[in-house]
């Protein structure tokens, strides 16, 4: 998909988004890459590849990767998370174990009871990021490994604990 509007999409399979505005809702099954894309709201089953993105609000099913992009209502990831020079607006609520954050500004973090497995949940936060809120673990046995001069107080931790890795 090229630089156009669309109101809503449903696509089964591999999809690239190259300056496409989304005005309703894309639902993608199947590997989405998007570029300069404009999506008011992702139902997506497989994973986000994206790069100077705006995203109102989505529900992933798999891995995301993105950078220099905004999200602006909630989130929800189940599988890994990594966001670079991204915004975050509202809450982020995530199921995986693999969660990572590099000069970013965070609002908040649901860290839902991973049941596939029962390992320590991460969030590495690193490079300047920032959080107003909190992060909640609900399985209480999370760690937010904090690097960079990202500084985070015990209080915005619950259901885990802090390590300072500089």
């Amino acid at each position: 998909l090229g630089a156009e509007s669309i109101s809503s999409i449903t696509i089964h399979g591999p999809t690239t988004m190259n300056g496409t505005k989304i005005l309703e809702v894309a639902e993608v099954n199947g590997v989405l890459n998007a570029n300069k894309a404009n999506i008011n709201k992702l139902n997506l089953n497989g994973n986000l590849e994206g790069l100077d993105i705006h995203l109102k609000e989505g529900k992933i099913n798999g891995t995301v990767s993105i950078r220099k992009s905004k999200v602006s209502g909630m989130i929800t990831v189940y599988g890994s998370l990594t966001a670079s020079e991204c915004e975050f607006l509202n809450n982020i609520v995530i199921d995986s174990t693999d969660i990572n954050f590099s000069k970013s500004t965070l609002e908040g973090i649901t860290v839902l009871n991973n049941t596939t497995n029962p390992t320590t949940q991460r969030i590495y936060i690193k490079d300047n990021t920032t959080l107003k809120g909190k992060i909640l673990f609900k399985s209480g046995k999370g760690e937010v490994i904090l690097s960079g001069k990202s500084t985070i107080t015990a209080s915005q931790v619950v259901g885990g604990k802090i390590i300072q890795k500089d």
